[in-house]
């Protein structure tokens, strides 16, 4: 009988010579990071005859987390047939400046503007409220716009593949080219299922006058107000905030296509053992370009939400100030009769004041999102009188305690 080798020397040079095991482990981790890096390039296509097919053209490199994400994707189009991220990672609301309707934002690209925009417009919080920006849609929402980072993921596809190659030209050996290419092809095809664009772009264009604000709520420090002036037809905000897209049934069968497709490539790399160093290097550029695609930071109209600054009035902070004590607003004008709740009031209600004097009803309908409501009593919400009575007497008591109290000194 032969003895088995336990050399630890032996056993450790065999591993970092050829360390073939790691691999097929490697490829089952990072699926959240490949989805959200489709979810932030998805959408830029080439369509080569005018009433023809679109070719999506979504550079998400070949990495490490593409057959988890395979998976994932599968039991997801099983379930609720989506493809994007279930949530926003940046929790927003969404108000309708002309009726104060509020809803909870579910667009997951509504979500990565705010979280740029407030990324690139830092506010010092000891100086400043709020910030409140305003722009306006211009309506060229075809596709979106061309970025270094889009263009940057197509260069970084090649330096995979020449790379792979090495051990081609230098061993005669293939199979990482191969694994490659392959996994290249798997990639850009699960980027080019239309679902995808339908869902990040879940809602319809208007062209009439709508305004609406973007913001994290009370408690935040960035307001985004869009302006749809009716000039031209462009996304309408509040819809996109839905985010529920329509789903396609093919979607079902070209992921499990994909999944197989995944599984067979996983097979494949598990049996490599000559030059695994080259397809650990293809697999880790791919895993860096993944990683930093998911959480750059983009404009808004890499996201085809096109718009420009409010030529009039682009911006409105409010500073903190010291705020007058309970003054009428008589004593608060100007010699000419003017009322400048900026320099007046500051801060946030400073702020709102000022872009309700800009555009009116749009800042009384950001009121009650930073400023909540009171605790009152309203007996349309009971049914019977005892509820009324008991809730009426939570509500009042204190403040007819209090009044009491400061009767009861005045009698002293």
């Amino acid at each position: 009988m032969s003895a088995v080798s336990n050399d630890p020397d032996s056993e450790m040079r065999s591993q970092w010579s050829h360390p073939g095991d790691i691999l097929s482990l490697l490829l089952l981790i990072g699926g959240d990071i490949v989805q959200k890096a489709l979810a932030q390039v998805v959408g830029i296509y080439y369509q080569p005859f005018k009433n023809g097919p679109r070719i999506f053209l979504t550079p998400v490199a070949f990495s490490f987390g593409w057959v988890a994400y395979s998976f994932t994707s599968l039991m997801s189009v099983v379930g609720d047939n989506q493809l994007m991220p279930d949530a926003p990672d940046c929790p927003s609301i969404v108000v309708n400046c002309h009726n104060a309707y509020t809803r909870t934002n579910h667009s997951w690209i509504l979500g990565r503007i705010l979280r740029d925009h407030e990324a690139s417009h830092e506010v010092d919080i000891t100086k400043e409220s709020i910030r409140i920006d305003i722009f306006t849609l211009t309506g060229n929402d075809e596709r979106p716009d061309i970025d270094p980072k889009w263009i940057c993921s197509w260069m970084v596809i090649a330096v995979q593949h020449i790379l792979a190659a090495v051990p081609w030209i230098l061993y005669g050996d293939w199979t990482t080219l191969m694994v490659t290419f392959c996994g290249t092809i798997g990639a850009l095809a699960t980027g080019m299922l239309p679902q995808w664009n339908e869902e990040k772009w879940a809602s319809r264009k208007i062209d009439s006058d709508k305004i609406v604000a973007l913001t994290r709520g009370n408690g935040h420090h960035h307001v985004m107000l869009f302006i749809n002036e009716g000039k031209s037809p462009s996304w309408d905000i509040e819809a996109l905030a839905g985010g529920a897209g329509r789903s396609r049934p093919e979607t079902r069968f070209v992921c499990v296509l994909l999944a197989v497709w995944w599984t067979l490539l996983l097979i494949t790399v598990s049996g490599l053992i000559a030059n695994t160093w080259f397809l650990l290097g293809v697999g880790g550029i791919g895993m860096l370009q993944n990683v930093y695609l998911a959480g750059a930071s983009r404009t808004a109209g890499a996201f085809n939400i096109h718009v420009k600054r409010y030529a009039d009035c682009p911006v409105i902070i409010g500073y903190r100030r010291s705020k007058p004590l309970d003054t009428p607003l008589a004593e608060l004008l100007s010699s000419e009769g003017q009322f400048e709740p900026l320099d007046k009031i500051g801060g946030v209600m400073g702020a709102l004041m000022a872009l309700e004097q800009r555009f009116p009803k749009v800042g009384s309908s950001l009121v009650t999102v930073f400023f909540p409501g009171s605790l009152t009593y309203e007996p349309g919400r009971f049914k019977f009188q005892w509820e009324k009575d008991f809730w009426k007497s939570a509500v009042d008591g204190p403040k007819e305690a209090k009044a009491d109290k400061s009767a009861g000194k005045e009698g002293q």
